[in-house]
């Protein structure tokens, strides 16, 4: 792959062992991305710093590509136009849950950032939009919520959203969704009522995954639906690293972090231990 920009180099820091792929990083880890190339990005946060930062992984090097103060706590995803003339990285905004960011960075211009309105004002601007993008770039997904607190998942077409980018750099699209479908508030909460907060949206193009749990040493969920909001089925027992963190985290802290398609594969990333015993997995989701 061609990286367009490279803002600092560091050393090797990532790993696999095995089915599963350790990603050591100072910073927190709270999303991943492969693209259609299966190249691995990761989107990090630097508390201390107050910046939100996207890396390309490898296996002997990483990359930091972009930092920017106004990326949102989760959801993003990574493009390249088919001559590698430029790169596009979508996130949400912080403190926003009407826009996405959209990033246009290439070697021959300063990076174009792009704010873009998919949600009206009709719902709340308090969450954030948690973006996702399909491994095969066809779809960007959305979360929304109405001010009465019911959430919505919003699929727009990502050809025109970029068709829209060629002239302006605050767009307006909260009319031009594919599909949108609601989420029940039911999903939110485990059999004893626990709250489980959405994590992550992944998608091939095909299916749409979405993400719940919290940081107890306890099974997450995962729903799979179609592009336009047909429910295919639930699991509510998804373990994937859970073994290890049994092992290693001594405060029983086993979070959902991301989620993401390598082509048809599914992985998640999980975050177990916290403080300097920290670690960043990434593993197979299997059924």
């Amino acid at each position: 792959m061609v990286i367009l920009l490279v803002l600092y180099s560091l050393s090797s820091s990532v790993y696999a062992a095995g089915a599963a792929t350790e990603i050591k990083s100072q910073f927190n880890l709270q999303g991943i991305f492969y693209d259609k190339d299966e190249n691995l990005f990761t989107l990090e946060q630097d508390y201390k710093n107050n910046l939100s930062m996207i890396f390309y992984n490898s296996n002997g090097y990483r990359e930091l590509l972009l930092k920017d103060a106004d990326i949102g706590h989760q959801g993003f995803g990574v493009s390249t136009l088919k001559d590698n003339s430029a790169l596009y990285i979508l996130t949400g905004m912080k403190k926003s849950g009407l826009h996405i960011l959209l990033y246009k960075i290439n070697n021959k211009e300063k990076t174009i950032k792009y704010r873009i309105k998919l949600f009206p004002d009709s719902f709340t601007p308090s969450s954030e939009t948690m973006p996702a993008l399909s491994g095969d770039g066809r779809f960007i997904f959305v979360r929304g919520r109405s001010k009465n607190g019911k959430m919505f998942i919003r699929v727009f077409d990502t050809a025109n959203i970029y068709s829209a980018m060629k002239h302006y750099t605050n767009i307006d699209l909260s009319d031009n969704y594919l599909h949108q479908w609601p989420i029940s508030s039911r999903i939110a909460s485990n059999a004893i009522g626990s709250l489980q907060p959405l994590q992550a949206i992944a998608s091939n193009g095909n299916d749409v995954a979405l993400m719940f749990g919290n940081a107890r040493l306890t099974p997450k969920v995962i729903y799979f639906y179609t592009v336009n909001g047909k429910l295919k089925r639930i699991d509510t027992r998804v373990t994937s690293g859970i073994e290890d963190a049994m092992v290693f985290s001594q405060q029983n802290f086993y979070e959902p972090e991301g989620l993401s398609y390598q082509k048809n594969r599914l992985k998640i990333l999980i975050t177990y231990a916290k403080g300097i015993n920290k670690r960043n997995v990434i593993y197979n989701y299997i059924k």
